[in-house]
């Protein structure tokens, strides 16, 4: 049995030279707040501090430690007290990142958002591609191509863990065939996979991000979204659908501080993207590490002006 007791905030307003009420602890379960004295001070950026309990794990903080430098304002420390009386400290962001598709770039996607400090949660239709995700991002397995999943999986890890400040959708499907051979079952699935899920997601985490006064979304299109390219119909129209949409919704949710872009790439070099193309063509595919670091850069405040915007990433 694992316990979360007490979580602390450091705010930059609360760093002080005189290294006096730097943390508000939050007892949990007890909706009380305490200013302790800490050993130590986060420095002017915001460095984290980690909390040791009193022998009653309960009102007393007894010492801390710096575990790592950490740049975000409204950073969470917690301390987990296990069954044989260990505790463990972690860090948390008080920002939360979905990422939806766990996939190579929903992997790296994940990864470079939680080395940037926010709690992130993966979600994929299997727990296969989740299983490669390291333990430090949380994971759950949902279809959100299926309306009536998203809102309940998003409202609830609301409550789990706090509401989603990002979104980001990398999820995709891919199907070749020209617009005279394109079938209905086709047309549909592409719709189903490369539109739906983002329609369905933002719906679920706009309230949410109402609510803060502050939220940022990116949704993952292509390049034949943008610029007509024969022999792959289906899949081009549905990303295309994204585009727009991306463009609806930059113009619905920014008068409430949401803002919303997309990132087009042409080519990722995966794996499964080598065993179908040659190497002349994948010459000028893109990692999906380079694709995840601009996403990371759109939700970011140093992209707090940046909404509306269809990002092309096409590699050299």
């Amino acid at each position: 049995m694992t316990a979360w007791l007490h979580t602390a905030m450091v705010l930059p307003e609360q760093v002080s030279p005189h290294r006096q009420n730097l943390v508000t602890t939050v007892l949990a379960g007890s909706g009380r707040q305490e200013q302790p004295q800490l050993a130590g001070a986060p420095d002017r950026r915001g460095a984290i501090l980690g909390l040791e309990l009193g022998e009653n794990h309960r009102n007393q903080v007894t010492s801390a430690h710096r575990v790592r430098p950490y740049g975000r304002a409204g950073s969470l420390v917690v301390v987990r007290l296990h069954a044989n009386g260990s505790q463990e400290v972690g860090i948390m962001s008080s920002q939360v990142a979905v990422v939806i598709g766990a996939g190579a770039l929903g992997r790296a996607t994940a990864a470079i958002l939680a080395d940037s400090g926010l709690t992130v949660v993966a979600v994929d239709r299997t727990q296969d591609a989740l299983r490669e995700l390291p333990g430090s991002i949380r994971s759950e397995v949902a279809d959100t191509t299926n309306p009536a999943t998203v809102t309940p999986l998003v409202d609830r890890l609301a409550r789990e863990i706090g509401p989603p400040a990002v979104l980001v959708n990398t999820i995709g499907a891919f199907r070749q065939g020209d617009a005279l051979s394109t079938t209905p079952e086709t047309l549909q699935r592409m719709i189903d996979v490369n539109l739906g899920p983002a329609l369905w997601m933002t719906q679920a985490v706009a309230p949410h991000m109402t609510q803060l006064g502050s939220g940022a979304i990116v949704h993952v299109a292509a390049r034949p979204a943008i610029e007509a390219s024969g022999g792959m119909a289906a899949y081009s129209v549905s990303k295309a659908a994204l585009v727009h949409l991306t463009r609806i919704l930059d113009v619905e949710l920014r008068p409430h501080g949401i803002r919303v872009n997309a990132v087009a790439p042409q080519l990722l070099d995966t794996a499964t993207n080598r065993a179908a193309f040659p190497g002349e063509v994948m010459a000028h595919a893109v990692a999906p590490e380079a694709i995840a670091a601009v996403i990371a850069f759109l939700v970011s405040d140093a992209a707090a002006p940046v909404s509306g915007a269809i990002l092309p990433a096409y590699g050299a």
